[in-house]
């Protein structure tokens, strides 16, 4: 969880830690941003990240190949 938090924060997303996951505050999709992330060698991440990739410009995910299962 603190590594999506990290790696949101990168992209201009305002997120928390709680106790069972992580709470995302909504707000203008304008602030967001593209940013170079880290995978920690995770493939969840990778493929999460992707996915804010399709719509905002300039995401650089790092590590790809984790993503070879």
């Amino acid at each position: 969880i603190a590594a999506m938090i990290c790696e949101l924060g990168k992209c201009g997303v305002v997120a928390r830690e709680l106790a069972d996951g992580l709470e995302i505050e909504g707000g203008a999709p304008s602030r967001l941003h593209g940013a170079t992330i880290c995978t920690y060698n995770d493939h969840r991440i990778a493929m999460s990240f992707a996915v804010l990739a399709s719509r905002v410009p300039g995401i650089l995910i790092t590590n790809k190949d984790c993503t070879h299962k």
